[in-house]
Parts: structure tokens; C-alpha cells; sequence
């Protein structure tokens, strides 16, 4: 028998898709024409990446929180892998965001070099907490995935022993 919840998948995969996909891919293209080694140009393209990674995230809960849901185990899997990719980019992005901002505070009017320095503690505990969430998020996901692999195994192996014992208990009587 179907369970209710699966008429809603697609369409809930899909929703929590678009909230990764194109709040990324728009932060991506207004980044065009990429200048990787132009420091001002990087500093800039961080910290308009680490304004736009929270809805990506909630995208990424939601494709989570449906895997487990609808048990799709291997799918729960790739995110998690992917997941904890993404959070090893944010860490480089984050090492290569500090140093671009140490280099650019050198070129900051005094006048400008405390909010400089507060927008810029801001991005960088965003690219933190940002990686350490998607971590989590990454373990999480893998455990979830292996405990319904272990459950499931654990169900095939019990249910013999389960029958055996109340066809047991019946013949005895």
C-alpha cells in the first residue's frame, strides 16, 4: 500500500531543488565575467556568495528532511556527500576570503575601516557556520542512511524468528 506522503514527493523535491538551485545559480551569474585573480574581485564575489547561501541551505534541509521521510536512503547519501564537499569549498572559500580581506584592508580609507572590518567578520562567520551546518549535516545524513540500511536488515532477519516463535507458541498448544 502506498503511503499518502509519496503523492507530495515530486512536487517537495522539486520545490526544495529550486531553493538550492537558483538562488546559487543567480549569485553565480551576476558574478560574470569571472576575474579569479583580481583580489578585489574575489572579496567582492564572497561576500555576495555568503549573502546568498542561507536559502540554498534551507533547500538542502528540506532535501534531507524528505529523504528520510519518504526513506529514500541513497539519495540521502549523494546529499550528504555533497554536502560535505560543498562544506570543504566554504572552508577553502573562507581561508582565501580572509586573506583577500587582509589585503584589501591595507587599501581601505581609515574612515571606512570598521564597517570594512564588520561586513567582512560577518561574511566570514557566515562561510563558518555555513560549513559547519552543512558537516552536520553531511554526518547526520549518512547516519540516518545507515540506520535504515541496519533496520531493514535487522527486520528480514527477525521476521523468521518472529514467525517461527508464534508458530511456535500455537503447535505447543
Amino acid at each position: 500500500m502506498e503511503q499518502p506522503q509519496r503523492f507530495l514527493a515530486w512536487p517537495a523535491y522539486m520545490m526544495a531543488a529550486i531553493l538550492v538551485v537558483f538562488p546559487a545559480a543567480e549569485a553565480m551569474l551576476s558574478l560574470m565575467p569571472w576575474q579569479l585573480g583580481v583580489t578585489a574581485w574575489r572579496f567582492g564575489a564572497a561576500g555576495l556568495l555568503s549573502r546568498a547561501l542561507m536559502t540554498p541551505m534551507l533547500g538542502l534541509l528540506m532535501l534531507a528532511g524528505l529523504a528520510v521521510l519518504l526513506e529514500h536512503r541513497r539519495f540521502l547519501r549523494v546529499l550528504s556527500v555533497a554536502s560535505l564537499v560543498v562544506a570543504v569549498a566554504l572552508i577553502v572559500v573562507l581561508g582565501t576570503f580572509l586573506l583577500d580581506a587582509l589585503q584589501m584592508r591595507g587599501q581601505i580609507r581609515p574612515d571606512l575601516k570598521k564597517p570594512f572590518d564588520v561586513a567582512s567578520l560577518q561574511a566570514a562567520a557566515k562561510f563558518a557556520v555555513s560549513a559547519v551546518w552543512l558537516g552536520l549535516l553531511a554526518v547526520g545524513g549518512l547516519r540516518a542512511a545507515r540506520r535504515g540500511r541496519t533496520e531493514r536488515r535487522g527486520e528480514r532477519r527477525s521476521a523468521p524468528i518472529m514467525a517461527a516463535a508464534v508458530s511456535g507458541s500455537h503447535s505447543a498448544e
